[in-house]
């Protein structure tokens, strides 16, 4: 199982300013989870998990 570190993202802050600073948006919802939940990444950690991920592979964030 690969790690993906992620951060809990803030309501307040805008997507797209997150983007322009190197951040990747993104949100973890699932049918035990009672409300959805907005994360940011870095683009860095984002890509280098993209890049030993293969199609089904399971990540612990």
């Amino acid at each position: 199982m690969l790690t993906l570190k992620a951060e809990k993202r803030n309501p307040d802050e805008k997507a797209k300013k997150l983007r322009r600073d190197g951040f990747i948006t993104g949100v973890l919802y699932g049918k035990e989870m009672k409300e959805n939940v907005s994360l940011k990444f870095t683009e860095k950690d984002a890509s280098a998990f993209i890049k030993n991920a293969k199609e089904g592979t399971q990540a612990y964030l």
